[in-house]
């Protein structure tokens, strides 16, 4: 048990660093290969798929985890989440 959460937590640690070092690294990339209309269209839809997952991501964690918490749930519903 203490081996596989000690795996999570580095797993997560790993995936929140790329999550932030990703765009850093891009973004030097990015304004000098695309005209500056290009770069604003990039980052415009950047973030407009930014906001819309923000909204997704928000409704979803709190519901999906008041469901798994329910005690009455079988395995298969569990997993089916």
């Amino acid at each position: 048990m203490a081996q596989t959460f000690s795996s999570n937590v580095l797993a997560n640690g790993i995936l929140q660093f790329l999550n932030l070092a990703f765009p850093i690294l891009l973004l030097p990339f990015l304004a000098h290969f695309l005209s500056p209309e290009a770069f604003g269209a990039v980052n415009f839809f950047s973030f407009l798929v930014g906001n819309f997952s923000l909204f997704v991501q928000y409704g979803f964690e709190y519901s999906a985890t008041r469901k798994l918490t329910r005690p009455n749930l079988t395995q298969s519903q569990r997993e089916s989440l």
